[in-house]
């Protein structure tokens, strides 16, 4: 065990050590099976606009100009719009920028497992690599697999043809490879004889059914992998998540959306 993670169990109460090791099932990882988290603050740096809006909210309409200036140009400009905050922003000094970062964070972490400086070696942790709009990339990659099932009960040539159209070059890639393997994994039927045609739609089925399939295979994860994930998308999107990460019964099928994941991320992220 490396002196970071020593020096942080020793600031720790006996209790919060036992609650800390509960969530990596009995052991807290040593340096050699084990990958080191960013700071805090390049923690913080990466979590969804959404997160962090309901905090800010609850400040003063001054404090709330003082919060946004210490956060990336994207989560500020989006915050921004949604509270209608029309001014410039000013360049805090240091000592108040600290401040605000440890703020928002002490707030931003309430509902946060115990997040040692390590978490447990495990390739899904790759996920933590990605950003934003590669996550939604996997997640719409991870779809096909489910449209691959289903597209070849669709015997209307204009429905095909809507599809191709409304789909990537690398998703017409990946998803004329699926068609020539059998999916091993599947979820049910996407009932595409009912879709509308619109490109909104199957894009929200799409990630609907690649979050499905992110879920289970991050079922039984390390507990930080998966809240430092969440946070780095979309609130509803992190909640449906959430929601859908329940036990697939099967280790067969689990480590097959596990491999689905790993592959779409090295081929296409």
């Amino acid at each position: 065990m490396d002196f970071v993670l020593a020096h942080y169990l020793q600031t720790l109460t006996e209790e919060q050590r036992s609650k800390l090791a509960s969530y990596y099932e009995g052991q807290i990882p040593t340096v050699e099976d084990a990958e080191k988290l960013p700071l805090t603050e390049d923690i913080l740096r990466s979590i969804h606009p959404s997160w962090l809006e309901p905090i800010i909210h609850n400040f003063s309409y001054g404090d709330k100009r003082a919060f946004l200036s210490v956060l990336t140009e994207e989560q500020s400009k989006t915050i921004k719009e949604e509270l209608r905050i029309e001014e410039p922003l000013k360049e805090p000094s240091s000592l108040l920028t600290k401040f605000l970062l440890q703020t928002l964070a002490k707030a931003l972490l309430e509902d946060a497992p115990p997040l040692a400086p390590l978490i447990p070696k495990a390739p899904l942790n790759e996920l933590l690599n990605l950003t934003e709009q590669q996550l939604e990339q996997v997640c719409s990659f991870l779809g096909l697999h489910d449209l691959a099932s289903d597209i070849k009960k669709i015997i209307q040539s204009d429905k095909l043809k809507r599809i191709e159209e409304i789909l990537s070059a690398d998703e017409k890639k990946h998803l004329k490879e699926l068609l020539k393997t059998k999916e091993i994994v599947t979820f049910g039927s996407l009932n595409l004889q009912n879709w509308d045609g619109k490109a909104e739609s199957l894009r929200e089925v799409l990630r609907a059914r690649g979050l499905n399939r992110l879920a289970k295979a991050l079922y039984n994860a390390c507990p930080t992998l998966i809240w430092l994930l969440t946070h780095r998308m979309e609130k509803s999107h992190a909640e449906m998540l959430q929601k859908l990460c329940v036990d697939p019964k099967n280790v067969m099928a689990q480590e097959a959306l596990q491999e689905q994941v790993m592959t779409i991320i090295k081929e296409y992220s």
